[in-house]
């Protein structure tokens, strides 16, 4: 299988597995809304007010479909503007806010990394909107909870929102789908296409890793790489990694996600002996 294939080659892959999956999940990129605060506080976590809710809308989907889909949100907390950049009359600069944390939406978790290292990434499982609520501390009336605004950027505060949408497979001739689609920020707008995508899920730990290792869903490439250890995956996310490595080899450039440095320490400390 090839992976880490040119746009071109990746879409006539798609094209294929479409043809072969008539149950084809396929949703809009993000749409991001910011409501401001109104005069005075503090406010309420509802209605949503200081705060940018996240959604998408399912484009199509396969029957029966609707009623099995799996939402799991993330947010990444990191620069995604120049560092220092500042938003327009902001006295600060793009940084790294580690209070911006969206602990007001509740029930969230730490997937990945620590609370105050960049980088770290959050994780919410089941709502269909992710409402990352950006007011300063005090806006809230039932917490303290806040973010630094001297540290917006162009792009709002700063981090990835992104969602991992699956319609779950019912068996091995229908393994289901998978929906990854990335926004930048807390502006309002609509996140790019191609930072949107869907592809056939796979039933076998390797084939997943691949799979979504070809259409740069860097969240579940990353689930399964740390979780290769777990019993029954072991050996066939070496093999992944090893195939992985190996067309990787024979590409004239990575993805993008897979020239980060974290990618580059972990899929070689991550090859078994003899596969390096």
């Amino acid at each position: 299988m090839l992976v880490a294939n040119s746009p071109a080659s990746r879409a006539q892959s798609r094209s294929a597995a479409q043809g072969l999956f008539p149950g084809e999940l396929k949703i809009s990129p993000i749409t991001a809304n910011f409501v401001g605060c109104p005069g005075s506080g503090p406010y309420p976590a509802t209605p949503p007010e200081c705060a940018t809710t996240y959604s998408v809308t399912i484009l199509k989907a396969p029957p029966g479909a609707l009623a099995n889909l799996r939402y799991d949100w993330y947010l990444q907390l990191k620069l995604i503007d120049r560092p220092g950049e500042p938003m327009p009359y902001n006295p600060g600069g793009a940084a790294f806010d580690p209070s911006c944390n969206n602990a007001e939406f509740g029930k969230g978790k730490i997937a990945e990394g620590s609370a105050n290292a960049s980088g770290v990434i959050y994780e919410w499982s089941g709502p269909k909107e992710l409402i990352w609520y950006h007011g300063d501390s005090g806006v809230y009336s039932d917490s303290s909870y806040g973010c630094d605004h001297t540290k917006m950027g162009p792009s709002g505060h700063q981090g990835v929102v992104t969602l991992v949408l699956d319609a779950i497979g019912t068996n091995e001739s229908y393994p289901g789908w998978v929906c990854q689609a990335n926004y930048y920020g807390t502006n309002s707008g609509v996140g790019y296409k191609e930072n949107t995508d869907c592809y056939p899920a796979a039933s076998h730990p390797s084939e997943r890793f691949l799979v979504a290792t070809a259409y740069e869903d860097e969240i579940t490439a990353r689930h399964m790489l740390l979780a290769r250890d777990r019993a029954n995956a072991k050996t066939e996310i070496e093999h992944s990694l090893s195939d992985l490595k190996d067309a990787l080899a024979q590409e004239e450039a990575l993805p993008s996600y897979l020239q980060d440095p974290y990618w580059i320490r972990h899929l070689n400390t991550a090859m078994p002996p003899a596969a390096r």
